[in-house]
């Protein structure tokens, strides 16, 4: 019988929230940092993350491309609105 350990850890920020990367230039990793405040209690939250730069670089990829195509859905969605407004009238 193999043991294993996993963790989940899932973080949810307001829409308050406020993030930065670093990009060091003297190793091969990124890090991610994110501070939020949570207003029913006032505690404030310090969020680093620390990956290796080709992780980092997989991830800004596919959120490129996530965000892109959201935009596009979107802006789909918005067009057929304004279609089938314009065809009421």
């Amino acid at each position: 019988m193999e043991v294993e350990r996993s963790e989940r850890l899932e973080l949810k920020l307001s829409p308050a929230a406020t993030g930065c990367v670093f990009v060091h230039s003297y190793s091969d990793r990124v890090d991610l940092d994110f501070n939020d405040v949570n207003a029913e209690s006032g505690v404030s939250h310090v969020i680093e993350v620390k990956i290796p730069m080709a992780l980092a670089r997989k991830l800004s990829e596919e959120l490129a491309n996530d965000l892109a195509e959201y935009d596009a859905k979107v802006a789909e969605k918005a067009a057929e609105k304004e279609l089938e407004e314009s065809t009421e009238n």
